[in-house]
């Protein structure tokens, strides 16, 4: 198994953006357990944010419970039980793992419709 550094292929190495009181939309296909999540959410928090938003189509209830006293907002359409245990892809009809390629390629196409919001 290779270990990719997130940094280097999907950053490209670029400093981070200043982030001090500016409102966070963090996006996912989906929330099994959460634990992802709420270290991405812990990644802003120490980068001062205003706000912290979580959108997501799909979701444990356990990882909503898990991530929602750490934000200001949750947005998941389909919310569902974990009892019987719960994997994101069982909420979609067709379901397939992107390549590391594949995300390089679509940040490349969105970078040009892309402008920043400032206040």
């Amino acid at each position: 198994m290779k270990f990719v550094d997130g940094e280097e292929v999907f950053r490209r190495n670029k400093p981070y953006p200043k982030l001090d009181d500016r409102i966070v939309i963090i996006v996912d296909d989906g929330l099994a357990s959460g634990y992802t999540m709420l270290s991405a959410i812990n990644f802003f928090k120490n980068r001062n944010v205003e706000k912290i938003i979580i959108a997501v189509p799909t979701a444990s209830l356990s990882s909503i419970e898990l991530i929602h006293h750490h934000v200001d907002c949750i947005v998941c359409l389909n919310v569902r039980s974990d009892i019987m245990g719960f994997a994101v892809a069982d909420a979609y009809v067709k379901w397939y793992d992107l390549t590391d390629n594949d995300v390089l390629k679509y940040v490349d196409e969105v970078k040009e419709y892309y402008i920043p919001y400032r206040i």
